[in-house]
């Protein structure tokens, strides 16, 4: 299974840099991007599918026998609700 974190920020966000930096001390050795919805397509269709427009938000991305699975994690890293696409 290929596994990785992604910080949907935004431009002028106040709170992004910290969830950043809160999301790589939580998941040290693990794979963490960061996407800016404003500017990346991929990170708005994520948010989309997931009917959330909250900024920042934080989700794991699961790939598996060529099927994903992502889930949004909550202020405590812990999963809230998961879609498959």
């Amino acid at each position: 299974m290929d596994e990785k974190y992604v910080v949907i920020v935004a431009e002028g966000c106040p709170h992004c840099d910290f969830a950043v930096e809160y999301v790589k001390s939580m998941f040290k050795g693990k794979k963490v991007e960061v996407r800016d919805v404003t500017v990346d397509d991929e990170a708005a269709k994520i948010m989309m599918e997931l009917n959330e427009f909250r900024i920042p938000i934080v989700v794991r991305v699961e790939k598996k026998n060529g099927k994903t699975r992502i889930c949004l994690l909550d202020d405590e890293m812990k999963v809230e609700k998961c879609i498959d696409i």
